[in-house]
Parts: C-alpha cells; sequence; structure tokens
C-alpha cells in the first residue's frame, strides 16, 4: 500500500474504500509535493543567508514546491518583536 501510495500508482477497489483511497493520499502525499524545512544556525556573518539564498534559487529553478525563507532579522521585528532581547 505504501508503495503504491509513494509511487502514484493506482490502489485497486477491492482493496479499500474510495474515500479511505482518498484520505491516505492526502495523508501521504508524492515526495515531489511533500513539504520541507531547512534550519541553518550558526554565528552571525558565517554564510547562512548566502547558502540559503542560493537553495531558494535553486529550488525556484526546479519548481514545483514555493519557497520562504525566514531569516533571524525577520523573526525578531515581526514573530517575536514584544520579547526582549538582552544578554
Amino acid at each position: 500500500m505504501r508503495d503504491r501510495l509513494n509511487e502514484g500508482r493506482e490502489i485497486l477497489g477491492w482493496f479499500t474504500y474510495p474515500e479511505v483511497v482518498e484520505e491516505l493520499r492526502h495523508s501521504f502525499p508524492l515526495r515531489h509535493k511533500q513539504r520541507l524545512r531547512i534550519f541553518f544556525t550558526s554565528l552571525s556573518g558565517s554564510g547562512k543567508s548566502t547558502i540559503a539564498n542560493v537553495l531558494m534559487t535553486k529550488f525556484l529553478e526546479l519548481g514545483g514546491r514555493p519557497v520562504t525563507i525566514l531569516g533571524s532579522d525577520l523573526v525578531r521585528k515581526h514573530l517575536s518583536s514584544e520579547l526582549g532581547f538582552s544578554k
């Protein structure tokens, strides 16, 4: 069953109900439709943003997946602006 889902092959009608197949396809999308998260952590100025921008360009060239870069400056400014940052 898992192989058929991963490869996008048909799941035979006698095996299970169509509603179950639909839910399984929703829960286990094809590999190229799955989401991917990459986290970079390192010291300031070590090249994290440069690598992220190169990867973003490559993913956009390949197409098929939306790409978002969430940098630390954006996190500090928008997601956690009410928190204080101090030593």
